[in-house]
């Protein structure tokens, strides 16, 4: 077993925990940082797609040459059919950065660990977050990896960018908030050669119990999503991939983006919920990105929220190690406020959506968004 000390330890080595690394790294050079990752960032990832907003954020992290030089796929709006069978755009064009971006996920973040390795930060990539200690105001926390090696690290604080797991959090016994059931089932696509893809549109088109996605991929290839709630995808048993097909050829918009594309595999089912933690710092520790709250899919925010999230955490920590412990309160009320406008945008786009009211689906969100209006008149 392999024994190290730290200032700051970071759990999660995704776009969460790599801003926070950047980010102590870029404002506070003397503080010692170790980041943990479960993976070695070589299994393909969901793409997302990153507005272009995000080049703010990665200037800030001093990473957006880097990000330009991997090339991802140009994206230049959204195409969508909601409220209406029409489609209607959403163009990047009428921003000023001028383009979003295909991200090709597993790239992303491997880049975003190696900009922090080459600025310091010790990284424990492929080991997985097993246990944690807090004794004498240190944090004692094993990471074991494959292979069987075991780390024991020390750290006077930790940052919990676990994911939708919060794992680190989970172990302090703090309860998960869910404010919906929402789940994805995917489906890459590989193009014909002769017709490649060459739309790069996101195109989301809303049906009857939930709404499509679908987006290009590194290669060629196009992923989609069919989403609904848990209950309602298996009641359809959209796990096969005979009633997955089935369904998208019951879309009006969806099917003719891969009419001449070939499934590359079967249905993966991507956990997709609104939750949140119900606290997201404790003694010496704090909650970042989706470990401290998700936000729907269709947000398009959910790379750039946590990578913000990161920026933030990192400020806490700097306050908290020179003696302020109320810039955890500060991140927790900043990271409170962002949710709550979340949920607000959230309500009033799905309330856009009036075609299937009754639907259990589109009637669970407008019940949310009824809560949401009592709530801000109370």
């Amino acid at each position: 077993m392999t024994t190290s000390g730290h200032d700051v330890l970071i759990l999660g080595g995704g776009p969460a925990g790599a801003a926070a690394a950047l980010s102590l790294r870029r404002h506070a050079p003397t503080l010692s940082v170790a980041l943990v990752e479960q993976s070695s960032y070589d299994v393909p990832r969901v793409g997302e797609t990153l507005p272009p907003t995000v080049r703010g954020v990665l200037e800030q992290l001093g990473v957006w040459e880097a990000f330009v030089g991997q090339g991802h796929v140009a994206a230049y709006g959204t195409c969508a059919a909601w409220g209406s069978d029409e489609l209607y755009d959403n163009e990047f064009i009428y921003h000023p950065a001028g383009r979003g971006w295909h991200l090709d996920r597993s790239r992303f973040d491997r880049m975003l660990s190696r900009e922090a390795e080459g600025r310091g930060v010790v990284t424990y990539s492929g080991y997985k977050f097993t246990d944690s200690r807090h004794n004498g105001g240190v944090w004692r926390i094993k990471a074991k990896a494959e292979q069987g090696r075991e780390a024991e690290i020390e750290a006077s604080f930790v940052i919990d960018a676990t994911g939708r797991r919060a794992a680190f959090a989970r172990q302090r016994e703090v309860r998960k908030v869910l404010m919906d059931e929402l789940v994805g089932v995917s489906v890459t696509f590989g193009t014909d050669e002769a017709e490649p893809f060459a739309d790069t549109y996101t195109l989301v088109e809303a049906w009857e119990e939930g709404w499509w996605y679908s987006a290009l991929l590194p290669g060629g290839k196009v992923v989609v999503f069919c989403m609904s709630d848990a209950d309602i995808l298996k009641r359809r048993g959209l796990n096969s991939a005979a009633a997955w097909l089935g369904l998208l050829e019951q879309t009006r918009h969806t099917k003719g983006r891969v009419r001449h594309a070939t499934p590359l595999g079967a249905p993966t089912v991507h956990a997709a919920q609104t939750q949140r933690l119900e606290r997201l710092a404790g003694d010496a520790w704090l909650a970042a990105g989706d470990a401290a709250t998700t936000f729907d899919p269709l947000s398009s925010q959910g790379i750039l929220k946590s990578l913000r999230s990161g920026v933030l955490a990192s400020y806490a920590v700097m306050d908290y190690l020179k003696g302020a412990p109320s810039g955890l309160e500060k991140y927790e009320a900043l990271t409170a406020r962002e949710f709550e406008d979340y949920l607000y945008a959230r309500a009033d786009f799905y309330g856009r959506e009036r075609r299937w009211v009754d639907a259990p689906f589109w009637r669970r969100r407008s019940e949310s968004q009824a809560k949401l209006a009592q709530q801000a008149t109370v």
